[in-house]
Order: C-alpha cells, then sequence, then structure tokens
C-alpha cells in the first residue's frame, strides 16, 4: 500500500482525474448553450402529396446552420490530456513509494501504455526500475495493459490506447474532433410508419431517411421530437455521446488507482467489471 508519506503525490494523479470532470462538466455546458442556439433543423418533406397534401412517405431532413465551435474540440483536448497525465502521476508516486533509490530521472518516470508482454517488460525495465522486485504490483499494473483487455466491440481498442493517441495527437498535431449526430424520434399517435435510412448528404442538407406510413396522412398528424449527440470522430465510437464517453473513462481510471493502491478492498473480479 502507498505510505503516508507519498500520498500526497498519489492524490495529484486523484486530482487530474478530478480536473478532467471540470473539463467534461464544462463541455456538457457549452453543448447546451450551443443547442439552444438552434443550430439545427430538422423536418418531415412529404413525397408526392395528394392535393389535401396527404401522402405515405415523408423524407426526414435535417439542416446545419452553425458549425460546432472549435471550443469543443480544445476543451475535449483538456480532458483526455487530464485523463492521461493522472497516469504518469500514478506512476511516479509508485517509484517514490516502492522504488525510492531508482536510478531513473524523474522526468523519464511514466506510466506504460504497450500492446505486448515485450513492450511491457522493456518499459517496467527502463521507466520503472526497482518496481520489478514487486511482482504483485507489477502484475496489477499490467492487468490495465491493451494487450491484456480485450473489448467485446469488434475494432475498439482499448481504452488507454485511445486516450494515448487523442493525447499525442492533441499535444503535437492538432485538435481531435467533435462531430454531431441526430437523435430523432416520432411520435405517430396509432399510426406506426417504417423508417428507410439513408445517407444522401447536399451540402449542409442531409436525408437521413424516409418514413412510410401504413395510411396516407398529413404532417400535422404526426409530431418529431429531435434532439443531438455530440461524439469523438475517427476513433471508432461513432455515435457514443463524447461527455458519456469521457466519464467512463475517468471512473474506469479511478477503479484502477484503487486498485493499484488497496487491492484487498476491491477484488479482482469487480477490477475487471469495471474498466472500460
Amino acid at each position: 500500500m502507498i505510505n503516508a508519506a507519498n500520498c500526497i503525490i498519489l492524490k495529484s494523479a486523484e486530482l487530474k482525474l478530478e480536473r478532467a470532470l471540470y473539463h467534461i462538466n464544462e463541455l456538457e455546458k457549452c453543448r447546451k448553450e450551443f443547442l439552444n442556439s438552434n443550430p439545427y433543423e430538422t423536418s418531415c418533406l412529404p413525397i408526392k402529396p395528394d392535393k389535401d397534401g396527404k401522402t405515405k412517405q415523408y423524407d426526414l431532413i435535417w439542416k446545419k446552420n452553425n458549425p460546432i465551435p472549435d471550443q469543443f474540440n480544445l476543451i475535449l483536448g483538456d480532458a483526455i490530456h487530464n485523463i492521461r497525465a493522472a497516469f504518469d502521476y500514478l506512476a511516479f508516486a509508485l517509484v517514490k513509494s516502492y522504488a525510492k533509490d531508482s536510478p531513473v530521472k524523474e522526468k523519464d518516470i511514466s506510466f506504460p501504455f504497450t500492446q505486448n508482454r515485450e513492450q511491457f517488460e522493456k518499459h517496467v525495465k527502463e521507466r520503472l526500475p526497482y518496481l520489478c522486485k514487486n511482482l504483485k504490483l507489477i502484475d496489477r499494473i499490467e492487468k490495465l495493459q491493451p494487450y491484456k483487455l480485450v473489448n467485446s466491440k469488434k475494432g475498439i481498442q482499448p481504452y488507454l490506447l485511445i486516450i494515448r493517441d487523442l493525447d499525442n495527437i492533441d499535444k503535437h498535431r492538432y485538435t481531435n474532433d467533435i462531430d454531431v449526430y441526430p437523435k430523432i424520434k416520432i411520435n405517430a399517435k396509432t399510426l406506426s410508419p417504417v423508417f428507410q435510412p439513408s445517407d444522401h448528404q447536399d451540402e449542409d442538407c442531409y436525408r437521413i431517411g424516409t418514413y412510410i406510413f401504413p395510411t396516407e396522412c398529413l404532417k400535422n398528424e404526426f409530431d418529431l421530437i429531435c434532439d443531438y449527440g455530440f461524439y469523438i470522430k475517427n476513433i471508432g465510437l461513432d455515435y457514443v455521446d463524447v461527455c458519456q464517453q469521457l466519464k467512463l473513462w475517468v471512473n474506469s481510471s479511478k477503479t484502477y488507482f484503487r486498485f493499484i493502491v488497496n487491492p484487498e478492498l476491491l477484488p479482482e473480479g469487480h477490477f475487471l467489471k469495471n474498466i472500460c
């Protein structure tokens, strides 16, 4: 267990995760303000209506009036960086507690984000020396390594790799992009339309799909309930709410920290169930 003298170092890692939550809450607030400005329009357009305006088919149209503010991507980068940095803070705390005489310079201490056993052993030897003498501790660190975690969703990387890659891109290349998707429900009362999706796009106007009703009807016989979700592009988690995903990563990290520091209080089965 981490000794009392170094609790302040572990506390810094926990504070980094709390700071990530601050940015996530900030992103939620900005998202709400943005949506309140009515940046999008969603409507149903009748297809070949009769003289009374009735038809069985309505195209669902979504129009973007305003782009997502750049501020969203900047806040995302801040949240990701704090999650990523928390793990290096954890590594620093472990070295200072278990390997006080480590020859590694403080600036070289880092948490491993490895994709196979060979990479892991090399990182521990070079960046976390003397910790290898504590086999139980090394085993707990290894349990979170990407090659040890198999995501049930095909094509989705373990979350530590996603965090590492997003953080590196934001620090050294460009901001990661947040995109938007419509979440549309139809209140058709007694009618039960079938929805046929589409991906046709004309500039900032999208034909999401077509509602096909069993009988001809007017537009005022049903209502659209519109909402919009935001997600991180290009990580294989399309249409997963960005704030929910970030909170899940923070909570997974907190679980892992508890497992490292107090393994006897958090059984392994419970640990694995709570890591995304």
